[in-house]
């Protein structure tokens, strides 16, 4: 075939390859486009009547029931018939059609782009808008084209083959199939958060929460190279790298503080340093922080690096949002939906921590958490795909071992039973550790999971 660099000419070849061999052709040319991709004057007819077509029989008999006849009877129009024979002198390549389709889908995207930032710029121009809302709607409409995402009237089939696969991928992982936290405990009864899922930390201050967030991205970008977000409504980025560096390179954080510490524990910051560095993690700092700020963030943050894989919200309660005079648990609701819509359009998990109300649990004689103690829970706990509680027992009772403990309640998960995971506090060094001396997760009654350990680690 003769070099082809117009996209009509590569619509042409793919229409031909179709025709050529339709059984192998078609179905991989639907794979990466839709009519409305092709910009050439009666293309797309012809693609969406070749897709008629093969929907009204098996794939097998396709090479069979299509040839320009009946494709130009689909079409209402006999005159078709020569147009269509016309394609097959193309020289077109059957065996290259993905070549082509992917030619024509490219166009169509930076058609698409072209028309995302048209829509943007007369956004900006109208009166009645904002900045904030013109670069969110822009970023999430680029970050669909981006991903190869298309709008074509909000049905698709059901494609429960598709998610057979990827049910069969996660048999076949060696590793956690989804985003691991790096806890054995919590990774063995999750498999590992999910793209689109919405996870929620809860604990009181000095609780663990942070701790643990930061503990998880730590994991993800230094362990299994995970590419990942920190949004920061409370600490500022140097302070987040100050926790970062003592968790790594386990120099205590009083040290780094003073800027005191000797030569081997210089000697570990440093690599610490340059392995934190090289990591694929982000932060954003910005005060205050408002719900469509940290959408329109990550959802450019992830445009420009589609490996992302997880953003981290800490904390919660101070992300703003304008509900018009509400305040309160409604507010705190608006977010956490807010923050779920976002690990949809971003398809990333988004692990949020949220300030639990502390003064109800020191009231009462047990001072574990419960899902009631989260600050406008309802709402929360219904957007939330995993609520999990912060416990550590050494802040109610000095001889308690330097534990913390991760309880997943009822009610607070949607697809694994109850459990309480419980792990090594590390406050000294800002981290939370797995207790590699023994196998520690046992079902319980009514599906929890308690974990026993005693193992020492230093205090906060």
């Amino acid at each position: 075939m003769k070099n082809v660099s117009a996209p009509e000419e590569f619509e042409a070849a793919t229409l031909a390859a179709c025709l050529l061999d339709p059984a192998y052709a078609i179905p991989r040319a639907r794979a990466l486009l839709a009519p409305a991709d092709f910009t050439t004057p009666g293309h797309g007819d012809v693609f969406g009547a070749l897709c008629a077509v093969a929907d009204e029989g098996p794939v097998e008999t396709l090479d069979e029931r299509i040839d320009p006849l009946t494709v130009s009877a689909r079409l209402g129009d006999a005159r078709w018939k020569d147009r269509l024979t016309e394609l097959l002198d193309v020289g077109a390549s059957a065996a290259n059609v993905e070549y082509y389709a992917r030619k024509v889908s490219d166009a169509a995207q930076v058609r698409g782009v072209e028309a995302i930032l048209a829509e943007g710029v007369r956004g900006c121009r109208s009166p009645d808008s904002s900045a904030t809302s013109v670069a969110q709607e822009t970023a999430v409409a680029l970050l669909r084209t981006l991903e190869g995402a298309r709008d074509r009237g909000g049905f698709r089939k059901l494609g429960a083959f598709e998610a057979l696969q990827s049910i069969e991928e996660r048999g076949r992982s060696t590793g956690v199939p989804g985003l691991a936290t790096g806890f054995a405990e919590v990774d063995r009864v999750t498999h590992g958060f999910r793209p689109k899922e919405l996870v929620v930390i809860g604990g009181v201050a000095k609780g663990g929460k942070t701790t643990t967030a930061l503990s998880i991205a730590r994991h993800n970008a230094l362990v299994d190279g995970v590419a990942g977000a920190i949004v920061s409504a409370e600490m500022g980025r140097e302070q987040i790298n100050e926790l970062l560096l003592s968790a790594t390179a386990k120099v205590p954080r009083d040290e780094i503080a003073r800027g005191c510490f000797d030569i081997d524990a210089g000697r570990r910051l440093s690599e610490a340093a340059a392995r934190l560095d090289a990591a694929p993690l982000w932060v954003d700092d910005r005060a205050p922080a408002t719900l469509d700020g940290v959408r329109a963030a990550s959802l450019a943050l992830k445009a420009k690096h589609p490996e992302i894989q997880y953003v981290i919200v800490d904390f919660l309660q101070l992300i703003r949002v304008e509900l018009r005079g509400r305040r309160g648990d409604e507010e705190l609701t608006a977010v956490s939906y807010g923050l779920l819509e976002l690990a949809k359009q971003a398809n990333v998990t988004v692990i949020a921590t949220c300030q639990l109300n502390q003064k109800d649990i020191e009231r009462r004689q047990d001072h574990r958490p419960q899902l009631a103690d989260l600050q406008g829970s309802s709402g929360m706990v219904q957007a939330a795909h995993f609520c999990a509680l912060t416990y550590r027992p050494a802040m109610y009772n000095v001889t308690a071992p330097p534990t913390i403990e991760l309880d997943f309640p009822a009610g607070g998960v949607r697809r694994t039973p109850a459990f309480r995971a419980t792990l090594l506090w590390d406050g000294r060094h800002a981290r939370v550790d797995n207790d590699d001396t023994r196998d520690r997760w046992k079902p319980q009654a009514g599906g929890a999971a308690i974990g026993r350990s005693y193992a020492a680690a230093s205090d906060d």
